[in-house]
C-alpha cells in the first residue's frame, strides 16, 4: 500500500529532510520519479518535481522492535538505520524490504539533491502474529522466463552484427565495423592519431614505398588500418616488394614477417592473401629462428583463417612440434610454439562445423575459446569472420531453427553439452554478436559517446543474467581493455545508468577467480571509491580481500589455504578459490618446488593435507543442503559456490596427487568425501532446474569427481603393497552401506554408478583388466556381494553383467557370485519352513517372499540378455556341477513350498528348452512344468508345449525315483484347471496330456507296483475333461486314455499342506510398519532360577579333592598365621601324585617366600 507520497526538499546546513510517519510501518519499496512525471494515473494534476536529474540519497530510519520477550511492550529506541540509494534519472524503484521484527515511524533523508518526489509503499506494523498451528499448504502460480528480444538476439540472427551496427548508429559519423573491430582489439591507434582530424580513416600508401624500405619500416606502415576499397593491383604490388626484401634467414627476418603477418591479419582481407602467395616459408623459419617472441607474433596471425590455412603444412607443423618437444628450449617457447600448432589445427576443425552437421563441435570450441583469450588474436578471428566472405556465406547459409535449447549451449565451459549442429551455429552467431556489441562499447567509451555507452552497458548487463549469453560475455569482459573500461566507468562521483551497469557487471564477472587474479581487475578493484551506486560497503569490502589475495600471490594465497575459514559464504569461498586459481597459475609456471616449501613453512604440512582437509569440509557442508532433514537456511548462490569451489579443490588435489602419496586413512577419506560428493551432484536436480548456475557446477564437479576416482584407482598408483584400485573398490563398496543422513536409495545407486564407471571397459587393456581381475576383485568378493544385495535388480544385474564379461571365465568371479544368490534363495525357502516363520508377523513373512521373488527377478534379466551373460549363465546352470546342484536344491524348495510366481515360471520355462540339461535338474523341473500348467495365469497357446516338455523331461528320470504319489497329486491339479477353464481343452493338449497321463499310468503299474492316483480331482471333474479330449484324439490314443481311465483311482481332496506360496510383485508398507521391521525384536530377558533351601551340612558344601590335602606339609613351618616355604619345598610338594589331583582350583599365588631364620620384614 501507499504509505506515502511528497516531494521533499533539503533545509539547513546539512542538506537534510525529513518523513514522520503516524504510526509504526514497515517500508518495502521507495519510488523516485522525475520532474514532471504523473505518478499516479487516476490523479493526473499531481506532478513530480526531481532536481538534479542524478544524485546519491542516503536514508535513515529509526529503528522501532515490534515484539519484545515475555510479551513485555517494545521499547522505542533511538537507533538508526542507514541506507543509501543512487537516483540516476527517470523513474526508479528502490527495494527496501523490513524485517518483521522491526518497523519505523521517521525517515531521514540527506544528500546533494534541490527537491525529490517520491513514493513510499509498505504496510502498517501491527504485532507480529502467532505462528500457524497447523499447515495449509498454498498453490504457487509457476514462473515462467521471459524470452529475449529478438533485436538482443544474434543467436537467432542471419546477421550476428546488425545489433552492434544498429547500435553505431547512434553515434554520428561513425566508421564501419569492420574498421572498428581493427583499431580497438588490432592496431591499437596512438595518441597523435586520434588528435588528427583525419581520425579513423588514416590509410598509408602502399604505392610510395622507397628504396630504402625494409621489413621494419613494412611493418610500421601497417599500424594503420588499409582501405577496404584499395585496388587489388596494389596489394600485389606491394606484397612483392616485401617479398623483394627478404635476405638471408636469422631470426630478425623472421620476427620481423611474423609482426607483418601479423598486422595484416587484421587488415583487408586480400591483403594476408597476397602476402601468403610470395611468402616462402622455407627460407624464414626453421626451429633456430623460431623464438618466443616471433610465435607470439605468429599466434596473432594464426587467428587469420587464410594466413592459417597457408601455416597448416607438414613443413612448418614438423618445425613446430620439434621446437615444442624440446627440452633445451625455454619452457615459455615450447608452450607458444605447442599453442600454435593448436590454433593452426583447430581453424580446420572450426570451419567444418560450420556446415558438417556432424562436426566436432566441442573441438571447435575449445579452438575459438583460445583464439579469443588474448586481445590481438580475437580481434582477428573476428574480423575474418565479418570480412572474410567464404565464412559469412558458410554461417548464413545455416537456417534460423528452433535449437534444442533456448538460448546458446554452454560450449565454453570445461565439461560441454551435447550439442547439435544448429546449436552450435547459434553459438557462433552469439559469440560473433556479443564480440561485435563490446567492439561498439569499446569505440563509444574511447570517443566518448555516452549514450551509446550507456545503451551498450545495459545490454550487456541484461545478457549476464542469461544462461549462455553469460558464459560468452564474461569470457570476453576478461580481456584487458574491457575491466580497465568498466574501472573508468566507476570514477564518477555523479551516479550514471551506465555507472550503475558498470557495477553490476563487475561484481558478476567477480565472481570468477579467474577474472580476479588479473592485473587489471586487481588494479580496478584497488581503486574502487566510494560512494557507489550499487556496490555496497560490504561487497567492496569483499572485493578488495579478494584482490588483495590475489595481488600477494603464493604467500597470500597458502596462508588461505593453511588457515581456511571457519564458516563458509559466498565471501570466503571466493577467496579461497582465489588461492586456488593463484597456487594452480604457479604450479603452471613450474614452480612445483617454491609451492611445497610455502606450505611447510607456513603451515608445517603438505599441500594434499591443506586442500585434503578444507575438501572434506566443503563436501560436508554440500552434504547438508541434501540430507533427509530440513536444510538451514544459506544465502541465495551458495550452494553453486560449494560446487565451484569443491571442482577446483578436486582438480588441484588430482594434480599434486603424484608428488604425494596418500595412503591409510587419508586415502580413503579422499575416497568417501568424492563418493559423497557424487551423491550429491545427482540430488541437485531436485531442487534446482538443469540450466540453474547450481546444476552447471555440479555437473562439471561430477566429472571431476569421476576423474580423481579413476586417477586413484590406476594400475600405476598404490597403497604400500596394495593397489590402489582395490583401496577404492573396497572403500565405495564398504561405503555404498553407509549411508549417513542421506536418502539410502539414492545413495546406493549413485556409488554403484561410480563403481561401474570406475571398471574397465571390456575393450580396456588387457593388463589392465587382468590387474582387476586376478589382483582386486578376488580379494573383495565379500564386500562385493554384500553391497549387490542391496541394489535393484536392474542394477544387480548389470553389475554381473560387467563382471562376467571382464572376467571371460578366468577366475569365475561370475560363478561365485551366481553361487552365492543361489544360497540365499534356498536359505530364505528354508525359513519358511522352519519354526521361526511361525512366529514371524506378516510383514517380515511378505518381505522374506518378495526377497525369494527379487533373486527370482534378477535370475530371468540375466537370462533374457541379449549380452553373452546369457550364453554363461545357461551354461552354468545346466552344466556345472557345483551350480546346478545349487539349483536343484532350489527348485526342490520351490516345490516343496508350492511357489507361484510369474518369475519362477519363467525361469522354469528357459531352463527347460535347453538341449543339454543336467540330469538333476530334469526331475524337479519336470515337476514344476506340471505346476505351472496348473496354474491359471499360464497362457492357453504355452500349454500344450509345455506338457510335452514335462513328458520327455520326466520319462528320462529313472523310474526309482519318481514319486507316483506327488506326481498323481501335480496331475490331478492340472485336470482340476481344465474342469474349471474349458477353453484350454483344445486338440494339442488334449493329445500331449493323454500322453502324460498314459506314462504315468504305465510307469507306476510297471515299476511302482501300485496303483495310479490322482489327488484334488472329483469323478465328474475327471470324467468331464475326459470324455471333452476323447473326442479330440485319434483312435490310438483315444484307446490309450480309456485304458489310462480304467486304471486310476481318483481322490477328492486336497492335501492340507499343499496351499500356494504365492511371491509378491511389489511391497507396499507403511511408514510405521517399516519403522517396526527396521526396530529390534524384543528379546525377553533371562530369568533369575528361584532360590532353594540348603538342606546339606557345612562340610557338604566343600569339596576337597584329595582327601591327602588336609594333610599337613612336613616341611612348612607355620609363624603365625602365615605359611613359609624353604628353598624349593613348594615346587616339590606341587610334584607329588597327591597334589596333582587336585583340580578344584589353581594353586595360590599368595605366597610368602623367604627362610626359616630370617624375618621376611
Amino acid at each position: 500500500m501507499l504509505l506515502q507520497w511528497c516531494t521533499l526538499q533539503p533545509h539547513g546546513p546539512g542538506k537534510l529532510a525529513a518523513i514522520r510517519f503516524s504510526s509504526p510501518v514497515r517500508v518495502q519499496s521507495i519510488s523516485i520519479f522525475p520532474t514532471d512525471a504523473q505518478p499516479f494515473s487516476e490523479s493526473p494534476e499531481t506532478l513530480a518535481r526531481t532536481e538534479p536529474q542524478a544524485f546519491y540519497l542516503e536514508l535513515y530510519f529509526n529503528a522501532h522492535p515490534t515484539t519484545a520477550p515475555d510479551g513485555q511492550k517494545p521499547k522505542v529506541t533511538n537507533a538508526l538505520v542507514p541506507t543509501v540509494i543512487a537516483y540516476t534519472g527517470g523513474q526508479m524503484d528502490f527495494t527496501v524490504g523490513m524485517s518483521k521484527e522491526h518497523a519505523t515511524r521517521l525517515m531521514i533523508v540527506k544528500g546533494a539533491f534541490e527537491s525529490v518526489s517520491l513514493a513510499i509503499y509498505g504496510e502498517v506494523a501491527t504485532e507480529t502474529p502467532a505462528s500457524p498451528l497447523t499447515y495449509k499448504p498454498k498453490a504457487h502460480a509457476s514462473v515462467e522466463p521471459i524470452p529475449i528480444p529478438r533485436a538482443l538476439d544474434p543467436s537467432n540472427c542471419y546477421d550476428p552484427t546488425e545489433l552492434a551496427r544498429n547500435l553505431l548508429r547512434l553515434i554520428p559519423d561513425a566508421p564501419p565495423l569492420e574498421l572498428i573491430v581493427r583499431l580497438m582489439f588490432c592496431l591499437k591507434p596512438s595518441h597523435d592519431d586520434w588528435d588528427s582530424p583525419d581520425f579513423p580513416y588514416l590509410y598509408p600508401d602502399l604505392e610510395q614505398l622507397g628504396d630504402d624500405t625494409d621489413l621494419e619500416l613494412v611493418a610500421e606502415l601497417l599500424m594503420h588500418p588499409i582501405a577496404d576499397d584499395i585496388e587489388e593491383g596494389t596489394l600485389t604490388h606491394f606484397s612483392e616488394s616485401v617479398a623483394g626484401m627478404i635476405g638471408e634467414k636469422d631470426g630478425d627476418q623472421a620476427y620481423l614477417v611474423a609482426d607483418i603477418l601479423s598486422r595484416s591479419a587484421s587488415q583487408n582481407p586480400e591483403l594476408a592473401r597476397a602476402l601468403i602467395q610470395v611468402i616462402d616459408l622455407p627460407t624464414i623459419f626453421d626451429a633456430s629462428t623460431l623464438d618466443e617472441e616471433t610465435l607470439s607474433k605468429l599466434l596473432n596471425a594464426a587467428a587469420n583463417a587464410d594466413i592459417a590455412r597457408y601455416l597448416n603444412n607438414t613443413f612448418f607443423l614438423d618445425i613446430l612440434s620439434s621446437v615444442a618437444s624440446n627440452n633445451g628450449t625455454a619452457k615459455e617457447t615450447r608452450s607458444a610454439a605447442q599453442q600454435l600448432k593448436s590454433r593452426i589445427e583447430g581453424w580446420p576443425v572450426l570451419e567444418d562445423a560450420l556446415s558438417n552437421t556432424q562436426g566436432d563441435f566441442s573441438s571447435a570450441a575449445v579452438a575459438l575459446a583460445d583464439m579469443s583469450s588474448q586481445e590481438a588474436s580475437f580481434g582477428v578471428w573476428l574480423s575474418s569472420m565479418i570480412t572474410h566472405q567464404d565464412l559469412v556465406t558458410k554461417l548464413s547459409e545455416n537456417p534460423i531453427t528452433p535449437v534444442s535449447s533456448q538460448y546458446p549451449p554452454l560450449l565454453l565451459r570445461r565439461i560441454k553439452p551435447a550439442t547439435t549442429h544448429d546449436d552450435f551455429v547459434a553459438f557462433i552467431r552469439a559469440f560473433i554478436g556479443v564480440s561485435s556489441v563490446l567492439a561498439v562499447y569499446a569505440w563509444a567509451d574511447s570517443l566518448p559517446e555516452p549514450q551509446c555507452r550507456e545503451r551498450v552497458l545495459g545490454i550487456i548487463r541484461l545478457w549476464q543474467d542469461i544462461d549462455g549469453y553469460r558464459e560468452i560475455l564474461n569470457h570476453l569482459l576478461m580481456l584487458r581493455q574491457m575491466i580497465f573500461r568498466l574501472g573508468c566507468m566507476l570514477d564518477d562521483d555523479i551516479p550514471s545508468k551506465g555507472g550503475l551497469d558498470a557495477e553490476h557487471i563487475l561484481v558478476n564477472l567477480a565472481e570468477n577467480p579467474q577474472a580476479i587474479v588479473r592485473p587489471e581487475f586487481i588494479k580496478c578493484v584497488l581503486n574502487l571509491k566510494p560512494p557507489h551506486t550499487f556496490i555496497t560497503a560490504e561487497t567492496r569490502s569483499n572485493l578488495r580481500e579478494a584482490a588483495l589475495l590475489a595481488d600477494d600471490g603464493l604467500a597470500g594465497a597458502v596462508d588461505e589455504l593453511v588457515h581456511p575459514p571457519l564458516q563458509f559464504t559466498p565471501q570466503s569461498l571466493l577467496s579461497l578459490r582465489v588461492a586456488l586459481v593463484v597456487v594452480e597459475s604457479e604450479l603452471d609456471d613450474g614452480r612445483d618446488y617454491e609451492v611445497m616449501q610455502a606450505f611447510w613453512n607456513d603451515g608445517g604440512k603438505n599441500i594434499l593435507t591443506c586442500l585434503l582437509g578444507i575438501f572434506l569440509t566443503v563436501v560436508e557442508e554440500i552434504g547438508n543442503y541434501f540430507a533427509v532433514h530440513l536444510p538451514p537456511a544459506w544465502p541465495p548462490g551458495l550452494l553453486t559456490h560449494l560446487f565451484q569451489a569443491s571442482d577446483e579443490l578436486l582438480r588441484l588435489i588430482l594434480r599434486v596427487i603424484p608428488a604425494y602419496h596418500l595412503v591409510g586413512r587419508a586415502f580413503r577419506a579422499l575416497v568417501i568425501g568424492t563418493t559423497n560428493l557424487f551423491v550429491c551432484t545427482d540430488a541437485v536436480d531436485i531442487l534446482y532446474s538443469q540450466t540453474s548456475p547450481a546444476s552447471v557446477s555440479a555437473q562439471e564437479t561430477r566429472q571431476s569427481c569421476l576423474d580423481l576416482v579413476r586417477s586413484l584407482a590406476e594400475p600405476s598408483t598404490s597403497e604400500g603393497a596394495i593397489l590402489g584400485a582395490q583401496v577404492v573398490l573396497q572403500t565405495l563398496l564398504e561405503h555404498g552401506l553407509h549411508y549417513e543422513k542421506r536418502d539410502p536409495t539414492h545413495h546406493v545407486l549413485q556409488v554403484f554408478w561410480l563403481i561401474d564407471s570406475l571398471l574397465p571397459m571390456s575393450d580396456a587393456e588387457e593388463s589392465v583388466i587382468n590387474s582387476w581381475i586376478h589382483r582386486v576383485i578376488p580379494t573383495l568378493l565379500r564386500p562385493l556381494w554384500a553391497f549387490s544385495k542391496v541394489l535393484d535388480v536392474e542394477s544387480k544385474a548389470h553389475l554381473v553383467r560387467r563382471l562376467v564379461e571382464l572376467d571371460g571365465g578366468v577366475v569365475g568371479i561370475g560363478d561365485w557370485i551366481l553361487q552365492e544368490e543361489l544360497k540365499d534363495v534356498s536359505l530364505a525357502l528354508q525359513l519358511f519352513r522352519s519354526k521361526d516363520n511361525i512366529h514371524l508377523d506378516h510383514d517380515h513373512h511378505l518381505l522374506r517372499k518378495y526377497q525369494v521373488s527379487l533373486s527370482l527377478r534378477f535370475l530371468l534379466d540375466l537370462f533374457r540378455s541379449s549380452s553373452p551373460t546369457a550364453k554363461w549363465l545357461v551354461r552354468q546352470v545346466t552344466m556345472e556341477d557345483d551350480t546346478v546342484h545349487g539349483l536343484a536344491q532350489c527348485l526342490w524348495s520351490f516345490l516343496e513350498q508350492n511357489v507361484q510366481s510369474y518369475q519362477l515360471s519363467a525361469v522354469v520355462d528357459i531352463l527347460s528348452i535347453q538341449p543339454t540339461l543336467h540330469p538333476e535338474l530334469k526331475y524337479p523341473l519336470s515337476l514344476l512344468l506340471l505346476q505351472c500348467c496348473a496354474n491359471f495365469h499360464t497362457p492357453s497357446s504355452k500349454l500344450s508345449s509345455m506338457l510335452r516338455i514335462c513328458r520327455e523331461l520326466i520319462a528320462s528320470v529313472p523310474p526309482p525315483d519318481l514319486d507316483a504319489e506327488r506326481l498323481g497329486s501335480d496331475l490331478g491339479t492340472v485336470f482340476r484347471t481344465l474342469e474349471v477353464s474349458p477353453e484350454r481343452r483344445d486338440n494339442d493338449t488334449a493329445n500331449e496330456l493323454t500322453q502324460l497321463l498314459t506314462w504315468f499310468v504305465t510307469t507306476t503299474l510297471q515299476h511302482k507296483d501300485s496303483t495310479p492316483m490322482l489327488r484334488g480331482i472329483t469323478t465328474e471333474g475327471f470324467t468331464d475333461v475326459c470324455d471333452t479330449i476323447q473326442d479330440k484324439l485319434d483312435t490310438i490314443t483315444r484307446a490309450d486314455l480309456d485304458a489310462s481311465r480304467a486304471s486310476i483311482i481318483l481322490i477328492d481332496e486336497i492335501d492340507p499342506t499343499y496351499r500356494p506360496l504365492v511371491l509378491p510383485e511389489t511391497v507396499e508398507l507403511t511408514l510405521q510398519k517399516l519403522e517396526n521391521l527396521l526396530s529390534p525384536r524384543d528379546i525377553s530377558a533371562p530369568a533369575t532360577p528361584p532360590h532353594k533351601a540348603l538342606n546339606q551340612d557345612v562340610l557338604s558344601l566343600v569339596t576337597i579333592s584329595p582327601p591327602t590335602a588336609l594333610i599337613r606339609s612336613p616341611t612348612a613351618a607355620t609363624t603365625g598365621l602365615t605359611k613359609t616355604y624353604s628353598k624349593n619345598d613348594f615346587r616339590q610338594l606341587r610334584q607329588t601324585p597327591s597334589a596333582r589331583q587336585n583340580t578344584s582350583r589353581l594353586p595360590s599365588m599368595h605366597v610368602d617366600v623367604g627362610s626359616l631364620d630370617i624375618d621376611p620384614l
